[in-house]
């Protein structure tokens, strides 16, 4: 211990007697452990932390699926899961819910605000427990129950300043009198982290319901069951149910995924590890650079190490000295990278996407503490033991007499070497990642959308049952904030909605063409919107043949539909126009004349391919439950003539006019939804674009490092051939050709890595192959740029050696 702590003095010592190897030192690895912490901060809460519900391995999603359709996740229709929940025996229970919205009312204010509708089992498959009152209970979701509502720990001390005498309390929720029976405790819910209330679901009312699909089911597995065997019950159950109801269950089935791996979804999770692997190259390449300086440091302490062997110190005593004094430059870098980790993290959560779950759980913990810990240690050991072996392993009377001669050994000019290739191979490897990042999202984004976001405005509203009970009552109202808005300055269109394009709103129904006999046992699926007149003007989405919807297209009037080009193209033969559709379920329900066709509009995403849309009324789409809910959600779309933004105020004023209590919710620019469609990508590629940049120069400052010091090392020589008739240009193209050798030599090595490992990129890449010809000439031609100007600002040197000079040096 004692000889531990002579070496922990002596190493402090000599980092404060060369302030300028120290800092340059400390800088680098604390650029790399600290960019290292940050990462692995987001990648621990996202996908490492547990989820915040008691034994959340037994939770388990379940979709319905049709894989002829090539749906794998579709929404539960409500008549399935109340089949499901009776049958399965492999759950304990099972819940039924929806995510939206509800207008709050309290003390006069109203406000729209996240709201999940659910059965009465949710906290029980949950696991949550009320911090004030009490969570649902068997009964809270029966028809004629009193009106409840469970509040989130966020709006408790938002609205109510954290009063627990709140329970009890009565406030007014979509129009009804519901009074507050408990306070959930923070973080409950951390899967849904918007979400300000709970309320029950009567799932009674939609027992009959199988055509619409419009649930997300959560399940919690038995003691005894495993995730394989509720998957061949669930199936067994799908089958059954496919054969009872042809018309409505043929052809579909049941997912089962566990809620720890739907709670980041692939994409992001893939995304995180990928990031997580470029700033570990990063880390190495700070390391190589580190390690290049303790090497270059050696030359100057050969004398002092062999009189410390001729002394008899042993070689592990040598090397202990030196490893402790790279365990000491570490653990300096490793604290100063938690500083910078500290501010990056701030950074990461700033830039970071709305789609990435749980962002907000980001922090530096202890499991975040622990990794940068093991990463300081494991960077001493990578950047401090090739140079404290080769430094110990030098005989005393040949450092001696190398240091009279000035000159290095060959030994350390190969470990530079090698430590530059490296970096620059790893340089190499994160420019072509982010090259190939940077041509997927420019063709991400110059994907064709099918409409003109450019000053257009959305906003949502949402009509309570109670007071808004007909069909009738919806539409009027719908028409008449339809008419306010189109009267306001500068308004140059408006409709409605209720699934906007790059919105995630996903709704699919059966139909029958008039041409065929009958309903099909299996009949042919598309999405649906239900739209207002002026919807396809307010969008900016061109009508290609016949005409949109009028004020004159409501119920009592001959039913119209209008179908997109995709859809034209796949179901109907001939001219579209005068065509007959009707929803498929039953021989009642009304047939739809095709009275035009609109553009295809890329409705899930730019990257998502183009499917058959059917467009119908609002007001003509009174059949079923589920469109009479969509109708009360409605998204409007304006168009104006200049910027978008300024028209808030105008049109909170006018929904305001017509009912006070209708807030208007998640005003924004189209254009903001189009942005956030690509976020994660431009996420991705941003932040890996800044790590490629940081590991190219810290490259680029070794291939500099390592020419510099061979510059210094021959100027002995350098002075001979000078004085023996040498040109300097030959000199300097004989150090220009060994330096870019060198790099040449790590950028092809990373090149054939970064072809090997493209592969792992292939998900996130979006028509761009991963092994892209024009990426990998691009990386190499920026790679021979930046190791010429590396090499040429020490290499110039050479000509200006005096030969007198040189030799008496």
């Amino acid at each position: 211990m004692r000889g531990f702590g002579y070496d922990l003095r002596h190493a402090l010592r000599l980092l404060r007697e060369q302030p300028g190897f120290t800092v340059v030192a400390l800088l680098t690895l604390a650029l790399g452990l600290g960019a290292t912490t940050a990462i692995f901060s987001v990648v621990n809460a996202v996908v490492l932390r547990p989820l915040p519900f008691p034994r959340s391995d037994r939770l388990v999603l379940v979709y319905e699926n049709n894989v002829p359709r090539g749906w794998m996740t579709f929404a539960v229709a409500p008549a399935n899961y109340v089949d499901w929940a009776r049958d399965a025996r492999s759950f304990e229970s099972m819940v039924a819910l929806r995510d939206g919205s509800a207008a709050l009312i309290v003390d006069n204010v109203a406000e729209q605000v996240p709201a999940t509708t659910a059965t009465a089992e949710l906290f029980r498959v949950l696991g949550g427990v009320a911090k004030h009152g009490r969570a649902f209970v068997a009964g809270d979701d029966v028809p004629g129950a009193q009106p409840i509502v469970v509040i989130g720990h966020g709006l408790w001390q938002r609205r109510f300043g954290g009063d627990p005498s709140v329970i009890g309390r009565v406030v007014t929720i979509n129009d009804r009198p519901t009074q507050i029976v408990g306070v959930m405790a923070r973080g409950f819910g951390r899967g849904n982290p918007d979400t300000d209330l709970w309320l029950p679901l009567t799932i009674d009312r939609l027992r009959a319901e199988r055509g619409g699909r419009t649930l997300n089911v959560v399940g919690r597995l038995a003691d005894s069951a495993e995730v394989d065997s509720a998957r061949a019950e669930m199936d067994a159950i799908a089958t059954r149910l496919s054969q009872a109801f042809p018309a409505e269950n043929g052809g579909w089935g049941v997912t089962l995924i566990r809620l720890e791996d739907a709670a980041v979804g692939s994409g992001v999770r893939r995304a995180l590890y990928v990031l997580l692997a470029a700033v570990g190259f990063v880390l190495l390449i700070a390391c190589a650079n580190v390690g290049n300086l303790l090497s270059a440091r050696g030359v100057a302490r050969h004398r002092e190490l062999a009189i410390r062997t001729a002394l008899g110190a042993s070689r592990m005593r040598v090397v202990r000295q030196l490893l402790t004094e790279s365990f000491v430059l570490a653990s300096a870098g490793g604290a100063l990278g938690l500083l910078l980790a500290t501010w990056g993290t701030d950074l990461l959560l700033a830039l970071a996407p709305a789609g990435i779950p749980r962002i907000e759980e980001v922090g530096l913990d202890g499991r975040v503490l622990a990794a940068g810990f093991a990463a300081t240690l494991a960077a001493a050991v990578i950047f401090g033991l090739a140079p404290a072996l080769q430094s110990s392993a030098l005989r005393p009377d040949d450092a001696l007499k190398a240091t009279s001669r000035g000159s290095s050994h060959p030994g350390r000019r190969r470990l530079s070497q090698v430590f530059v290739v490296a970096e620059v191979a790893l340089a190499v490897v994160l420019v072509v990642g982010a090259g190939l990042l940077l041509r997927s999202f420019i063709r991400l984004s110059n994907q064709p959308i099918g409409f003109d976001p450019d000053r257009s405005f959305v906003f949502a509203l949402s009509l309570p049952e109670s007071r808004y009970p007909s069909a009738d009552a919806v539409s009027a109202f719908h028409r008449s904030v339809l008419e306010r808005l189109r009267s306001l300055p500068g308004v140059a269109a408006a409709g409605a909605t209720h699934a906007l394009p790059f919105s995630g709103m996903d709704s699919v129904r059966g139909f029958v063409r008039d041409s065929e006999p009958r309903d099909a046992v299996e009949p042919p699926q598309s999405e649906y919107r239900l739209v207002t007149a002026g919807y396809f003007a307010a969008m900016g989405i061109p009508i290609k043949r016949g005409r949109e919807f009028t004020d004159a297209d409501i119920a009592g009037q001959p039913g119209a539909i209008i179908v997109n080009e995709t859809f034209a193209r796949r179901y109907l033969s001939g001219d579209p126009l005068g065509q007959r559709i009707r929803q498929a379920g039953s021989v009642d329900l009304p047939w739809l004349t095709v009275v035009g066709v609109a553009g295809d509009v890329r409705h899930f995403g730019l990257a998502a391919e183009i499917r058959p849309e059917m467009f119908w009324p609002a007001a003509q789409a009174t059949w079923g439950a589920t469109l009479n809910r969509h109708r009360r959600g409605l998204t409007f779309v304006v168009r104006t003539h200049e910027e978008a933004v300024s028209i808030l105020p105008a049109i909170r004023l006018q929904v305001a006019a017509l009912d006070p209590n209708r807030p208007v919710v998640s005003p924004r620019p189209m254009t903001a939804l189009i942005s956030s469609s690509a976020s994660v990508a431009r996420f991705n590629t941003m932040v890996l674009a800044v790590f490629a940049i940081v590991g190219l120069v810290l490259a680029a400052a070794g291939v500099y490092g390592v020419m510099a010091y061979t510059v210094a090392a021959g100027r002995r020589e350098m002075g001979i051939r000078l004085a023996l008739g040498a040109r300097p240009f030959a000199l300097l193209a004989h150090v220009l050709r060994n330096g870019i050798s060198l790099a040449a030599l790590g950028g092809a090595l990373g090149l054939i890595a970064a072809w090997m490992l493209g592969d792992t990129l292939r998900p996130q890449l979006f028509k761009t192959p991963p092994h892209d010809t024009v990426t990998f000439v691009a990386t190499a031609a920026v790679l021979l740029v930046v190791a010429f100007v590396a090499c040429y600002m020490p290499a110039r040197r050479t000509g200006r050696v005096d030969p007198i000079e040189a030799l008496r040096d």
